[in-house]
Formats: structure tokens, C-alpha cells, sequence
């Protein structure tokens, strides 16, 4: 697993280059994309080396999925322009990626308890609403530093904003189901496993 996480890197990164080099036109905003994708997707790495945090190689690989998906396809070489409904397909996989991320803290501050379903739940929900916020916030502030329109307000006013934050709390609420079934019914140990994984 972990040498197809360091394949994936690699491609990531040479795709990206190339795409960059046969591109005959490139905003800045990409531009500056094509450089901070290396440092965002070594981030499971630094992780494990400068803080000592303990990530499966599964945690790992879709953390590398996302980041293709989000910024090389998505960002990089346009997806969310040339396919209508992308932005809303990554916005519903952030939601299931960052209640994962918010189980998976829970485990890494010694705080997750097989008995306590809901709260870990309830503390994954919230992590996951967070991140969506913040992530507008961010949107919000490139629009107003770059003269961009990520958010599309001069379009849809607050539409695509509580589109996006609609989606990622549908992606949420989907992946919650699957981890209070994998609690209660005996025998699946998917959730399970990732959780000990990291422990």
C-alpha cells in the first residue's frame, strides 16, 4: 500500500507538470495550485515524521485520492468547469473524508471508545462541519484577494456556497450510517480495523 501511495505521488506530480508545460494559457491561481500540490500531498508524511502520528496507509491513500480528485482534476485541469456537477461530487466526498479525519483525531488524542458511538459520532459531524466552513472561508477570502469567483456569488448569490456546504454534510451523514453499522452489527470489523490501524 504504501508503494502505491508514493506511485500515486509521483504520477500526481509529473501530470500535473506536464499539464502545466502543454497548457498554452495558465492563470496565476493554477499556477500557484501546481506548486503547493507537492507540500499538500506529502502532508501524510510529514506527519509521521516530524509529529510522530501514527496513519494507516489506507488513511493515507484516500487522502491522496481526494487531493488528485480536488485539485489536479478538479482545479489544475479544469473539472470544475468543464463538468456541471464535479464541484457538488467533491463537495459530498469531503464530507465523508473529513468525518473519517474526525474519527480518526479522536483515536490519535486517545479519546475514542468503542462504547460511546454517539459522541464519537457527534465529534466527527462537528470536525466534519468545520472543515466545510472553514473551506468557504477560504473560498471567500481568494474571491476578495484574487478577484476570483470560486463561490460563483456574482451568479447564484449564496446559492453555491450552501450547495457545497448541503453536500458535504450529505457525505457526513452517509459515512456515519456506515460507522454506526459497523458498531452494531457483529461481525463487520471494516471500521474496526482502520480504527486499531492507527492506534
Amino acid at each position: 500500500m504504501n508503494k502505491l501511495n508514493n506511485i500515486l505521488i509521483i504520477l500526481t506530480i509529473i501530470s500535473t507538470y506536464l499539464f502545466l508545460f502543454l497548457d498554452n494559457y495558465y492563470g496565476i491561481d493554477r499556477i500557484l495550485l501546481c506548486i503547493v500540490i507537492i507540500p499538500i500531498l506529502l502532508v501524510p508524511k510529514i506527519a509521521r515524521k516530524l509529529f510522530k502520528i501514527k496513519i494507516s496507509n489506507g488513511l493515507e491513500l484516500v487522502y491522496i485520492v481526494f487531493i488528485i480528485l480536488t485539485m489536479l482534476l478538479g482545479s489544475i485541469m479544469g473539472f470544475f468547469s468543464i463538468i456541471s456537477w464535479y464541484d457538488s461530487f467533491t463537495h459530498f466526498l469531503s464530507g465523508i473524508f473529513t468525518f473519517v479525519m474526525g474519527i480518526f483525531f479522536l483515536v490519535w488524542l486517545r479519546e475514542h471508545d468503542d462504547k460511546k458511538i454517539l459522541f464519537s459520532c457527534l465529534f466527527a459531524m462537528m470536525f466534519s462541519f468545520m472543515i466545510a466552513l472553514m473551506w468557504e472561508c477560504v473560498e471567500f477570502t481568494i474571491d476578495n484577494v484574487m478577484g476570483t469567483d470560486t463561490q460563483k456569488v456574482l451568479t447564484t448569490g449564496v446559492d453555491d456556497t450552501m450547495k457545497d456546504m448541503i453536500c458535504a454534510i450529505m457525505g457526513s451523514l452517509l459515512v456515519m450510517i456506515t460507522y454506526i453499522w459497523a458498531y452494531s452489527v457483529k461481525g463487520n470489523n471494516f471500521w474496526k480495523m482502520m480504527v486499531n490501524s492507527t492506534k
